[in-house]
């Protein structure tokens, strides 16, 4: 039990560190050019305030869980970027953490947001998709169709994997705004030619532009 609440006190006190540097990093950032980039992975962007809970490389500008939320400042942030992290967190927390981007994004913010699209996964797995199947041969070793459905929604962390409808729902319940886009596509030249996970590489992903409204 003593050591129990030892290390809670520590994650306490590790986040309580990682937020105040968030808070500063926001602070210093340029007029309109506060810039935040979550489960940025080993990608680190020029610029941006880098968000991941751990490190994959280079050190991310900040250490953070975002399964506990985003704490920044309402009205804080220009723009928003996550590509691939969505769903590595739980549906709950998922919710919260969409409800903090549209809180802390200024009016007229916008946030691209990128996640894997179960609808597609679901119907490669029923058309037997080759093309497909190939790609996740050739990328992750699976050799069946039954391989390749469960290593798209249950492999790397996956705790919930969208379709389109239901995160359309979930954002335009929040407040969001939305756009369907594809890959390297906005009308935000911050976000064009972006994204890592090409669509015609095998990617099979939903990529949309959020607005707040």
């Amino acid at each position: 039990m003593i050591l129990r609440k030892s290390l809670q006190l520590a994650r306490r006190f590790r986040r309580g560190i990682e937020v105040r540097r968030l808070h500063r990093l926001i602070e210093r950032a340029p007029a309109d050019n506060v810039f935040l980039h979550l489960g940025c992975g080993g990608r680190l962007f020029d610029g941006w305030i880098n968000i991941d809970l751990m490190s994959m490389g280079p050190r991310p500008d900040v250490l953070l869980d975002l399964s506990q939320g985003l704490p920044a400042a309402d009205h804080s942030v220009d723009r928003i970027y996550s590509e691939d992290f969505l769903e590595h967190i739980t549906r709950d927390s998922g919710r919260r953490l969409l409800a903090d981007c549209y809180r802390v994004l200024k009016p007229g913010g916008v946030m691209r947001l990128l996640t894997p699209d179960l609808k597609q996964f679901v119907q490669k797995y029923i058309e037997r998709n080759e093309n497909t199947l190939a790609w996740y041969r050739d990328q992750f070793g699976c050799r069946t169709f039954g391989e390749m459905l469960n290593a798209g929604l249950r492999e790397w962390g996956h705790q919930f994997v969208y379709d389109e409808e239901t995160l359309l729902e979930r954002l335009t319940e929040i407040g969001f705004e939305v756009r369907k886009r594809s890959f390297g596509k906005s009308d935000e030249p911050l976000f064009q030619n972006r994204d890592s996970r090409n669509s015609a590489e095998g990617s099979l992903s939903l990529y949309l532009d959020c607005y707040r409204v």
